[in-house]
Formats: structure tokens, sequence, C-alpha cells
């Protein structure tokens, strides 16, 4: 019984760290020459209902808030990536705060947001973009960097 409980405990840690989308590093000059690889990152359509009322019932938005772009990152006090990328996150947030909103979910808080995006993997950055796909990054590694991120939030704000 006690091995299969530290087996259990031993691959949920493993889980947990593997999910934690990981920084493949590298200099903010090599990251710089990708923004325009990762502006085109992963387009969905537009956002739900399910992520709308999701987002409202956790008390993180108002139906007014969508008519400008909503940024979402999606993170957790855990994850070393996602503490390392938080600093960039938030230079954008407030060069750009009068062009949208910008939010910090920590998934372990508000799980149901998180499952009505299908977070599955952290740091995950979301943009919801009025009348245009939403836009997703799955990890740190093509939006690290110093002013990698505020040139992506620049050219999805326009």
């Amino acid at each position: 019984m006690k091995k299969s409980l530290f087996i259990f405990a031993l691959a949920a840690g493993l889980m947990a760290l593997g999910s934690c989308a990981g920084n493949k590093g590298g200099k903010a000059e090599d990251n710089a020459e990708n923004t325009e690889v990762a502006v085109k990152a992963e387009a969905d359509a537009n956002v739900t209902p399910e992520q709308k009322k999701a987002m409202i019932a956790a008390g993180l938005v108002s139906e007014a808030d969508f008519e400008k772009p909503i940024f979402i990152d999606f993170n957790a006090t855990w994850c070393g990536p996602c503490r390392q990328f938080a600093p960039f996150y938030e230079a954008a947030a407030e060069k750009y705060a009068d062009r949208g909103k910008f939010l910090e979910v920590d998934v372990d808080v508000y799980g149901e947001v998180a499952n009505a995006f299908g977070v599955q993997s952290i740091p995950m950055v979301v943009a919801l973009l009025p009348n245009k796909p939403t836009v997703t990054y799955v990890g740190t590694q093509d939006i690290i960097g110093d002013g990698v991120f505020e040139a992506i939030v620049d050219k999805l704000t326009k």
C-alpha cells in the first residue's frame, strides 16, 4: 500500500513538473527575431460562450471588457517558467493598459476558468481579440525576452 502511494505521489509530481512548459532559455535578441513568428501563434475561433461565462462568473471581467483585447496569463505560484515570464507580462500590462485588459489567472485558484480554456500546460497566454480569432501561446520560448511580449501586444492591439 505504501509503495503504491509513493509511486502515485511520484507520478503526480512528475506530471506537475512536466505540465509546467519550460523555457528553453536563449537570449532576448534571439527571441526578438522570432516576434513575427510568435505573433502568428495558434489561432482559434473567437471566445466561446462558456469561456466568457466562466470569466464573468469568476469576477475577472465584465461584459463591457470584451470590447477591448483581453490578455490572460494562465499560471501557478509553483511554476518556475511562469515566475520567469511574469515580469515581461507585467511590463506589457503596464505599458499597454490603455489598449486592453491584462489578467493573471492562477490555475489553482480559477480552475473553472482554466478548464473553460482547456489549459493543459502553463504558462499559457491567451489573447482574446474583439471580432478576431483567439491567439494562444503555450510556454514561454517564443514570447520571453526584453520587449518581445510587448511587441506582440503592440501588434495584436493595433
